[in-house]
């Protein structure tokens, strides 16, 4: 109960100190707010009307903000020492200038040879081969079934007896543990491992 209200009263707490550190930051922006930019050669303007009444009361005594004027800005003035490269100059008519070219007649029409590539050759081959697979391997199935299946045997091989003892002793757990410790003495040093 005591926690409750001692978490409460600092929360109160905080709350005023934040609404008055929050005041003091207003009243200090408004202290130091900068004055407005006015150019050079014209009256600073009047402070903006706080209210609609103050504007009101501006506007009939005659001090009414001009608009300002607006100069257009001077025109680029040319680079000097330096000229615009000329345009370019074409005679279409004229005849001077122009070489003469002396080409060879063309042969005549050849029909183009197509040599075959050894690539291609060996992927022919390979293609007429694995399309005969299927009938292939109908065939050798077909020979499977017709050879007899002779009877066969499960030999059974003896057990021997330490291995039957080995696994005997894994079932129980003090043959767990010498299981365990016989690994970590004969396994590979720690300091090797990873």
């Amino acid at each position: 109960m005591v926690a409750a209200i001692g978490g409460f009263f600092g929360l109160v707490v905080f709350i005023i100190i934040a609404i008055i550190a929050s005041l003091l930051k207003k009243k200090q922006d408004r202290e130091e707010a900068p004055p407005p930019f006015t150019p050079r050669g014209q009256p600073p303007s009047p402070p903006p009307a706080r209210s609609w009444e103050e504007e009101l009361r501006r506007v009939l005594e005659g001090t009414v903000l001009q608009p300002p004027v607006m100069t257009p800005p001077p025109p680029p003035r040319p680079v000097v020492g330096r000229m615009p490269p000329p345009a370019p100059f074409f005679e279409l008519d004229s005849d001077a200038g122009r070489m003469a070219v002396d080409l060879p007649a063309p042969p005549p029409f050849v029909a183009p040879v197509f040599h075959q590539l050894p690539g291609l050759v060996e992927s022919k081959t390979r293609y007429a081969g694995a399309s005969s697979l299927q009938g292939r391997v109908a065939r050798h199935m077909a020979a499977v079934s017709l050879h007899r299946v002779g009877t066969t045997t499960a030999h059974r091989a003896e057990i021997p007896a330490a291995t039957c003892a080995v696994a005997r002793s894994l079932r129980t757990p003090a043959g767990v543990r010498s299981a365990i410790i016989a690994s970590i003495i004969l396994g590979p040093p720690r300091a090797l491992e990873g």
